[in-house]
């Protein structure tokens, strides 16, 4: 949902810092994991962000050539929140169900040789 070509450079001031932002390429556009170290708050901060990001293109899109206009995003919005509940009580009981599962396995197979993929 980009409307202009990616501008790559621009001065960004914020809290009496400049800083150089870089746009990048949709083939560039990667977010590394290796330095997060384990904390979950970091990596909830992000996902926080780019959740924002990507409803700010959504809402910025709405209605351009023939997409779905604001109150209808709004519709699917309250519809979705009425089964949140019932797709993560399904998520959690089939997570359970695998844990099962692969208990029963491991105690069947104990010599089975396990390989990472």
């Amino acid at each position: 949902m980009q409307v202009d070509t990616p501008a790559f450079l621009a001065v960004l001031s914020l809290d009496q810092k400049s800083y150089v932002l870089r746009e990048l390429l949709p083939s560039q556009d990667r977010l590394s994991l290796k330095n997060w170290d384990g904390k979950l708050g970091r990596l909830d901060r992000v996902m926080q962000t780019m959740g924002t990001i990507l409803a700010s293109a959504q809402l910025r899109s709405c209605a351009w050539k023939g997409a779905a206009e604001i109150a209808e995003l709004a519709d699917f919005s309250c519809k979705l929140l009425k089964y949140r509940c019932a797709l993560l009580g399904h998520a959690r009981f089939y997570a359970e169900q695998v844990f099962h599962d692969w208990r029963q396995f491991a105690a069947a197979y104990p010599d089975a040789p396990l390989q990472q993929h």
